[in-house]
């Protein structure tokens, strides 16, 4: 009894590590998403805001992009919501 209870303590750690480790990498993109929201012909980052209040809707989400250059990401952004113009329904 008193082994059973060393090797089950002792494996614990590393049998969560690999059980965590499983279901991280079955969580993780197969390919890369990439996004031109200038339509300048480089990648731009997005990242999203689920409860970003929009005018008077609570929780309406937006997307905020970094606009991106061949030498990587360049300063100020764009804020999309269902609000901006071109963007389809209403926040």
């Amino acid at each position: 009894m008193v082994i059973v209870l060393v090797l089950a303590v002792g494996c614990w750690p590393a049998g969560q590590a690999l059980a965590l480790g499983a279901a991280a990498q079955q969580a993780a993109p197969v390919g890369t998403l990439q996004a031109d929201f200038n339509n300048d012909g480089d990648s731009d980052l997005g990242v999203g805001a689920l409860f970003e209040a929009v005018g008077a809707a609570f929780a309406a989400g937006a997307i905020s992009a970094v606009a991106g250059s061949t030498g990587g990401l360049l300063g100020g952004g764009l804020l999309f919501t269902q609000d901006t113009a071109g963007v389809p329904s209403a926040a």
